[in-house]
């Protein structure tokens, strides 16, 4: 179970340098996950960043999440290299 666990951490890890080397640290380009509502620090409601969205700066880089792996997870994977990485 923990090497489980340290490869899903490993694959978001990977993920999350992905979209900072390609996208940058700055904000949200289309493709991106964002938590829209939250409570306390859990995502409760997580929608796909749109090009309108970035146009708009609707979201900030604060916003962003991207989803940890892990066993029966049903996952919506970012539309973008992250994405790309997690897959």
């Amino acid at each position: 179970l923990l090497y489980m666990l340290a490869f899903w951490s490993w694959i978001w890890n990977s993920a999350a340098s992905e979209r900072i080397k390609r996208h940058g640290s700055k904000g949200v380009v289309a493709g991106d996950l964002v938590s829209t509502e939250r409570k306390g620090d859990a995502p409760m409601k997580v929608v796909q960043v749109t090009e309108e969205d970035v146009e708009k700066g609707k979201y900030t880089i604060f916003d962003l999440v991207l989803p940890l792996p892990g066993k029966g997870a049903t996952l919506t994977y970012p539309k973008n290299s992250a994405g790309d990485e997690m897959k």
